[in-house]
């Protein structure tokens, strides 16, 4: 039972259920604590052997609080005599919708998806089937994972020669909703030779919603009484500081009284469930049929991957188009990102709960990575609106946009780095697989060339004194206060036919240089470099890619991407490189750590929901 375990009500409530029969009443009464009758409460009955159907049976309380309810006998207790496939529901749908279908005997089966003119989107069943009524879901994507629009499209159901297929209507399309794939069919255990266990709700206006997950139905037993509790007088429920996915009652923890509510709401979403949003366990804003299957999925097994965990990266972009790049604001109250949501890749910033998405560029081009000014006012980053790509600069709110760069004949400018008092920027000049490093002064605009060979990926010292970069395949750094004319050889990686250096990035106390290196083994590690002994030290050595590392802002550890378990996911170190630790689990790829300010938490790109996406999840 749920949170209402505490209400005076019949601890095994029966209805009398003639065994030959195919099917019986429950019949019974709602009223208060007080013996005042409810009317037009809302009873409905669920089989918990398997939640798939949803509700199977409800009724309305009359004015004197009674009700009845039709039960049949159990799915699945008679098989089905023949192949047939069912109508989806609810039809028409957005974006979610069930298709059943029933098998006389086992088969193999296969259930697809087709768009009006005949080209498969996504195949939702292909294996054995054994004998029985079975569901399949459709969350209007397709096998790619990505949304599909509104329309009318075909579903076929066809098992040793035998075909039937039929139509259902998407409304609205799938936009902004993310996909949570296929679904399986699970089950919860029930002794078929015990007392039949149903699970019973009741809910209406002013009543704090009761869940009963026991209701047993015996034979022989009259009508029942159920004592629910009026809203104002119900005692307050439980208060937790952090709310829990999934727990819809608030009482701590995650059941099947939860799943139940979830249903009643999706009977009637007038309903009064006060914590109803935590119901939403795909994340789509609403709470649906499909939440409550998600959270069988996830009582039944606490790794289901297609459940987020209470402790869960958290998508905070949360639309079909993809979103990439995320860069937090030095104060930890904002991310900006790359979008595609309005066509074409421009530059946004949103509150770091993913709340109020603003769009800070708007033209027909692409602005792609932007950087936030170590003071916080402005934002640099790089487009190709005036043909090349160049650098600019705008306020953190997208006003006064200043041009840095002015290249032509198919030059373009990369990588931008601010120096540490916001006023120059270190940027490279690409012409033809060659950079040039450059540094501008952002309020002059006077241009400082650094070196001409082939530099990528400049990095200041926190200090703003140095300019670590790669030149050629090997790591090196300029000296500013001499202009820019000192230069040390950091790391030397003795041959660019075979060997590769990427990604340099300084401590925050200066000292040390964070990079990965392709060597001589088949994949690129991560290594640290001392800058005033030269010191080299190999923190990663294993058959997989160490890409990306990123300093904590105390300095004490290093987030990094590796494949090492079989795709890209997001991992931490000590600076050493002892404990590595990984944060990530899921099966699509989790790239482009950022710490936030203050250390607390990681926002990082993924591919989990079929495009990118940008995620945050704490760290410890």
């Amino acid at each position: 039972m749920g949170h209402l375990r505490w209400i005076t009500c019949w601890m095994f409530f029966a209805v009398a259920w003639p065994l030959a029969a195919e099917q019986s009443l429950l019949e019974g009464q709602v009223r208060l604590r007080s013996g005042e009758p409810v009317a037009n409460a809302l009873v409905a009955l669920f089989d918990v052997a398997d939640l798939r159907p949803g509700v199977i049976a409800y009724a309305t309380t009359d004015a004197a609080g009674y009700f009845a309810l039709p039960i049949s006998a159990r799915p699945g207790s008679v098989l089905p005599q023949q192949f047939t496939l069912g109508q989806n529901y609810p039809n028409p749908f957005n974006p979610t919708t069930v298709i059943p279908y029933q098998l006389a005997s086992a088969a193999h089966v296969r259930l697809e998806v087709f768009n009006i003119l005949g080209q498969r989107l996504a195949t939702l069943v292909d294996g054995m089937q054994p004998a029985g009524s079975h569901t399949a879901w459709w969350d209007a994507t397709d096998a790619a994972g990505q949304a599909v629009g509104a329309g009318v499209y075909i579903y076929r159901l066809s098992s040793e020669g035998r075909v039937q297929s039929r139509r259902m209507v998407l409304v609205d399309g799938q936009a902004g909703v993310a996909s949570v794939g296929a679904v399986p069919e699970r089950h919860l255990s029930v002794d078929a030779e015990e007392t039949p266990v149903y699970g019973l709700a009741v809910a209406g206006a002013g009543l704090v919603a009761y869940v009963d997950a026991e209701f047993r139905v015996e034979t022989g037993v009259g009508p029942v009484e159920i004592v629910v509790e009026a809203a104002e007088s119900a005692p307050r429920g439980k208060v937790t500081a952090d709310e829990i996915l999934g727990d819809v009652n608030n009482d701590g923890r995650v059941d099947l009284a939860d799943v139940l509510l979830v249903m009643m709401h999706t009977l009637d979403a007038s309903i009064n469930i006060p914590n109803i949003h935590l119901g939403d366990m795909n994340n789509d804003g609403r709470v649906e049929l499909i939440d409550a299957y998600l959270l069988v999925n996830h009582i039944l097994d606490q790794s289901d991957s297609s459940v987020p965990d209470p402790s869960a990266p958290i998508n905070l972009s949360n639309h079909f188009r993809d979103d990439w790049d995320p860069a937090w604001s030095p104060d930890g109250n904002r991310i900006a990102f790359v979008s595609q949501r309005d066509g074409n890749a421009e530059i946004y910033v949103m509150d770091t709960d993913g709340s109020n998405p603003t769009r800070l560029t708007t033209n027909g081009a692409d602005d792609e990575s932007p950087v936030w000014s170590p003071n916080g006012l402005r934002l640099a980053f790089v487009s190709d609106r005036d043909g090349d790509r160049e650098i600019y600069v705008m306020d953190a709110d997208g006003n006064n946009l200043t041009r840095l760069t002015t290249n032509n004949n198919d030059y373009d400018a990369w990588f931008p780095a601010w120096s540490p008092d916001s006023r120059r920027i270190a940027f490279v000049i690409g012409h033809n697989g060659i950079g040039n490093l450059w540094v501008v002064d952002v309020n002059d605009l006077t241009y400082t060339p650094i070196d001409d060979r082939d530099n990528w990926s400049p990095a200041w010292s926190p200090d703003g004194r140095r300019i670590a970069f790669v030149d050629a395949c090997d790591i090196e750094a300029r000296d500013a206060d001499s202009n820019y004319g000192d230069q040390t050889k950091l790391f030397d990686s003795r041959s660019c036919r075979e060997h590769f250096t990427e990604s340099p990035v300084w401590s925050p106390d200066g000292r040390r240089i964070a990079f990965q290196f392709h060597g001589p083994d088949p994949n690129f590690d991560i290594y640290v470099i001392d800058w005033n002994d030269l010191n080299l030290t190999r923190l990663t050595a294993n058959n997989a890619e160490d890409e990306s590392p990123v300093w904590s802002p105390n300095g004490l550890r290093l987030a990094f991407v590796s494949d090492r378990d079989g795709n890209a996911e997001i991992y931490v170190m000590d600076a050493d490189g002892e404990n590595p630790t990984r944060l990530t689990f899921h099966d699509a790829s989790d790239e482009s750590p950022v710490w936030s300010p203050d250390g607390s938490r990681i926002a990082f790109v993924s591919f989990r929901d079929g495009n990118r996406e940008i995620y945050v999840m704490d760290v410890d």
